[in-house]
């Protein structure tokens, strides 16, 4: 076993234990008081203090537990709502006491992040940006204490049951120069080992999926941005503003090489797709800075000209529109974004904490994420602590 670097803060991924019958075994239940041990010496060694889950059934579980014997603070995120999680993530083991463990967890977690209360039959993306957010959450908190976090993975070795996994994850947090931790229990031969994955890492073990492509939702992030003072406009002005307010989107996009999966427009209104979080916030700072700085009355216009934009990000139903011939994205995570939108201050681009995680997760650096308080979403969308996005300088 190789030295281990102390780090405060650690995200955990890994196996569910195996329903009855599966084939082949992967985590039997009856291995579990063993990786528990296990996993509490990881902790121990690490010297952690602040944990990230999702609390599935299996190595979430054990993982917390772990967590909270040493009087470490967990932070517990799902992908949808509560009971439809614990039905689905963690009640699986008839005559198991996996839920009423999971009941308790919930109790004593320091933090509770739900991420939908809606989530697609097929919950593959949905676990996936779940597992990203609390990446990045956990990047957030070290950060905090001038630390970087450390990704402790039970992981077989293998490509997993399907997108959403274990195996995905690490290979996400290897990709963007996350230190991996990998307790190799479950690979074949069982040895008690954990090795450091460095960024470099080359495992034939780590396969490239195309699979993101191919699902029917994909994580993005959708942005939606209004002009604050258009209804003052008078009819004649409205040809000039919309040249000059559409021109200032399409320079923005221009000026980072910015290439959108889906951009509409309709009156004073933006719609933006991006494929990652980066393009999201760096879109929204330069459109935002362009129409806040531009002197509209000299230009011509009879009214003073501002902005609201509004960023988030989750997974996306990417569907084709046979009115207008085009793909598009849709899902409840449209909707939140677009709910956003009204709820940011003029002049500001706002984003929710699912963006703000996100980024961290993808190492975003070009902006900075500031906590502009809790805030009620029009429509009853519900109550949302909010970020405000500001230039790294």
């Amino acid at each position: 076993m190789e030295p281990v670097a102390a780090s405060s803060t650690v995200f955990f991924t890994g196996h569910m234990v195996d329903r009855p019958g599966r084939v082949p075994p992967r985590f039997p239940p009856a291995r579990a008081v063993e990786i528990g041990r296990r996993i509490a010496g990881e902790l121990e060694a690490l010297e952690a203090t602040d944990g990230f889950a999702a609390a599935t059934c299996g190595g979430d579980i054990l993982f917390v537990e772990a967590m909270l014997a040493r009087g470490g603070r967990i932070h517990v995120t799902l992908p949808c709502a509560v009971g439809d999680f614990r039905r689905d993530c963690v009640d699986l083991i008839p005559g198991a006491d996996w839920a009423a463990r999971f009941d308790r967890i919930l109790q004593q977690a320091a933090s509770l992040e739900v991420l939908s209360q809606q989530y697609a039959s097929d919950n593959a993306m949905a676990s996936e940006c779940c597992s990203r957010v609390m990446l990045g959450l956990a990047a957030r908190q070290a950060a905090l204490k001038a630390e970087e976090p450390v990704v402790l993975a039970l992981w077989d070795g293998r490509p997993g049951d399907a997108f959403g996994g274990t195996q995905s994850i690490v290979e996400f947090c290897i990709r963007n120069g996350f230190r991996v931790r990998w307790m190799t229990d479950l690979a074949p031969g069982g040895a008690a080992e954990t090795r450091d994955l460095a960024a470099a890492a080359n495992s034939s073990a780590i396969r490239h999926t195309t699979f993101a492509a191919e699902a029917p939702q994909q994580i993005c992030a959708a942005v939606f941005a209004d002009a604050v003072g258009f209804s003052k406009l008078r009819e004649r002005d409205v040809p000039l503003f919309s040249r000059l307010y559409l021109t200032a989107a399409m320079n923005a996009l221009q000026a980072h090489m910015l290439v959108p999966l889906v951009k509409n427009t309709w009156g004073d209104g933006l719609y933006f797709v991006f494929e990652s979080v980066r393009d999201a916030g760096l879109f929204a700072l330069d459109f935002r800075d362009r129409i806040v700085t531009m002197d509209w009355q000299r230009l011509g216009l009879s009214a003073a000209m501002s902005v609201r934009v509004g960023v988030h990000a989750g997974p996306l139903y990417r569907i084709y529109d046979p009115v207008i011939g085009q793909w598009s994205y849709t899902g409840a995570h449209v909707t939140r974004a677009a709910r956003l939108e009204p709820s940011t201050d003029p002049g500001k681009v706002f984003a929710t904490l699912a963006f703000v995680a996100l980024a961290a997760a993808e190492r975003a650096s070009e902006f900075r994420c500031r906590s502009a308080g809790h805030r009620e979403l029009v429509k009853g969308a519900g109550d949302f602590e909010l970020f405000e996005l500001t230039r790294d300088q």
